[in-house]
C-alpha cells in the first residue's frame, strides 16, 4: 500500500508542474485565464475575437491558427515586445497556446468599418494594396497577406477587416523598428517609403475589406 501511495503522490505531483497540463480548454482560458498568471484573452479581444478598437486591442476571428501560434511563442520568447502579451504568453504551455489559437481561428471574422468617404485617399490606398508602389519598391499588400487580406500563415495575418487604429500603429511599429519579428525585415523596408497620409489610408480601406472579398 505504501508503495501505491508514493506512486500516486509522485503522480499527482507531476500533474501540478507548470509545463504539464490535463486537457485543454480553449474556452476556459479565453473567459478565465489560467491558474499561472495568464489573464483572461476576452478581457482584451473579446470572447468572438472582436478586439478592442478604442484600447488598439486587435480582433483574432479569422486569423490563421498558425500566425496566432507563431505570435504567441514570439512573445514569450521576446522576438516580439508588448508586456501584457508577453506575460500573457510565457504563462501559457504549448497545449494552451494551440488551444487558444484554434479557438479564434475558428471564428469567422467581420468588416465593422465602412469605407472612408475620401475618394481620393481611398484610391490611393486601393493601389497600393492591389498594385504596390514599385517605383519606391513597395509590393502589393495582397503578394503576402493574400488576394483578399486573409493572412498567409504562419507569417502574415489576416489584416481585412482589423481594426483601422491597430493597423496603423503596427505599420509605425514597423517603420521605427520597435516591431522586428517579420522574415527577413521584410516590413520595416515596405513601410519605410510610406507618408503617415498614406499609412492612415491603408488602414482606413483595409479595416473596411473583409476576407470575403467584399467591402462597406
Amino acid at each position: 500500500m505504501k508503495y501505491f501511495s508514493v506512486i500516486s503522490l509522485i503522480i499527482t505531483g507531476a500533474l501540478s508542474l507548470p509545463g504539464i497540463s490535463h486537457a485543454v480548454s480553449a474556452k476556459d482560458i479565453v473567459l478565465k485565464g489560467n491558474n499561472r498568471g495568464a489573464i483572461a484573452c476576452a478581457s482584451c479581444h473579446g470572447e468572438q475575437g472582436e478586439g478592442n478598437p478604442r484600447a488598439n486591442y486587435p480582433a483574432l476571428a479569422g486569423q490563421p491558427e498558425a500566425y496566432l501560434i507563431k505570435q504567441l511563442d514570439d512573445f514569450s520568447t521576446s522576438k516580439r515586445e508588448n508586456v501584457i502579451m508577453q506575460n500573457f504568453a510565457t504563462a501559457l504551455s504549448v497545449e494552451e497556446k494551440q488551444a487558444v489559437s484554434a479557438y479564434y481561428a475558428m471564428i469567422p471574422s467581420s468588416t465593422r468599418n465602412k469605407m472612408p468617404a475620401d475618394k481620393i485617399t481611398t484610391r490611393m490606398a486601393e493601389e497600393i494594396f492591389y498594385k504596390g508602389k514599385w517605383s519606391q519598391g513597395i509590393p502589393a499588400c495582397i503578394q503576402c497577406h493574400g488576394s483578399k487580406g486573409q493572412g498567409v500563415a504562419p507569417y502574415f495575418p489576416a489584416i481585412a477587416g482589423q481594426h483601422s487604429g491597430y493597423i496603423a500603429m503596427q505599420l509605425h511599429f514597423w517603420k521605427q523598428d520597435i516591431r522586428k519579428n517579420d522574415p527577413q525585415g521584410l516590413m520595416k523596408s515596405i513601410v519605410q517609403p510610406l507618408t503617415d497620409v498614406e499609412i492612415k489610408a491603408l488602414a482606413d480601406y483595409i479595416s473596411a475589406l473583409s476576407i470575403t472579398g467584399q467591402s462597406r
